[in-house]
C-alpha cells in the first residue's frame, strides 16, 4: 500500500514538474517573441526609466497591444512608455476606428504616462489633430515632434 501511495506522489510530482517546464519554456519564448517583434530600448536617466518602442514587425493596432506594452513597463519597472509612430498602425491615426481611444485608456488605467513621438504631417491630418490638442493638456499622454522634447516630458 505504501509504495501505491509513494508512486502516486512521486507520479504527482513528475507533472507538476513538466507543467513548471512548460510554463517556463512559454514565457522564454514569449520573452524572445517581444524582442524580436519589438524594436525596443530601455532608458535610463538617473532614477528615472523608460521604455521605447521604435518600430514594431507588426504596427501596433489593438487593445492587447497595448496590455502587452504596459506588461513589459511593468516588468522592466518602468512606468513611462514613448511609442515612435512606426510602431503604430495607420488605424491609430484614424479616429473612427477607436484603435487611439482604445490603446491610450489602457496606459491610463495602468498608470503608464506616454509620449508618442509622431511627424507633424501626420499629427495635423483629419481628426487626429484635434484628438491630440485635447491630449497635450493631459499628464497621461502626449505627442511630441522630436525625441528630445518627448523624453523631456516624461522624465519631467
Amino acid at each position: 500500500m505504501w509504495n501505491k501511495i509513494s508512486e502516486n506522489l512521486l507520479s504527482s510530482y513528475h507533472n507538476e514538474l513538466n507543467w513548471v517546464q512548460g510554463i517556463r519554456k512559454e514565457l522564454y519564448e514569449k520573452e524572445w517573441m517581444v524582442e524580436t517583434i519589438m524594436n525596443h530600448q530601455i532608458v535610463e536617466d538617473g532614477t528615472k526609466k523608460y521604455i521605447e518602442i521604435i518600430s514594431t514587425q507588426v504596427p501596433l493596432s489593438t487593445e492587447q497591444d497595448a496590455v502587452d506594452l504596459v506588461a513589459l513597463c511593468i516588468e522592466n519597472e518602468a512606468n513611462l512608455l514613448m511609442l515612435h509612430s512606426p510602431a503604430l498602425s495607420e488605424d491609430f491615426f484614424k479616429l473612427r476606428t477607436g484603435v487611439a481611444g482604445k490603446m491610450i485608456q489602457k496606459f491610463i488605467n495602468y498608470h503608464v504616462k506616454t509620449a508618442a513621438v509622431i511627424p507633424m504631417e501626420v499629427v495635423n491630418k483629419g481628426k487626429f489633430k484635434e484628438m491630440v490638442l485635447e491630449s497635450n493638456k493631459s499628464n497621461h499622454f502626449r505627442v511630441f515632434e522630436t525625441r528630445e522634447d518627448a523624453e523631456s516630458w516624461l522624465l519631467k
